[in-house]
């Protein structure tokens, strides 16, 4: 009986080992790439874009939209100032609070100011 079993086992494994290098070098078969989607999804993705027209400004900020020119415009001389007082109020009123965590408190608070101020 154990006989039989290893002779089955290394039945087995030669299977194992002349098929591996079979399944590996099969023919790939060219396919049409139309097959991979629907004609609903090629027509729906055949059309070209609207581009927007090239602005004459060679900054790329040019491009920016409002929402993103005041979030990454950096603080003047005098916006400066006041952030720095509000951070020492912060840092005052709440010992626990980094300086990083205030200053951007106070960061948001500018921005919502100008916000209100804005609208």
């Amino acid at each position: 009986m154990k006989h039989l079993k290893t002779t089955l086992f290394g039945l087995v494994a030669v299977a194992f080992v002349s098929a591996a290098p079979w399944a590996q070098n099969q023919p790939t078969e060219e396919s049409d790439p139309a097959a991979a989607s629907s004609p609903h999804q090629r027509e729906a993705t055949s059309t070209e874009a609207q581009e927007a027209a090239p602005t004459r400004d060679s900054d790329p900020a040019a491009s920016s939209s409002p929402h993103q020119r005041e979030t990454t415009r950096t603080a003047t001389g005098d916006e400066e100032s006041q952030i720095l007082s509000c951070v020492q109020r912060m840092r005052a009123q709440n010992d626990a609070l980094s300086a990083d965590q205030a200053r951007k408190a106070c960061e948001q608070q500018m921005r919502q100011q100008r916000r209100e101020g804005a609208g």
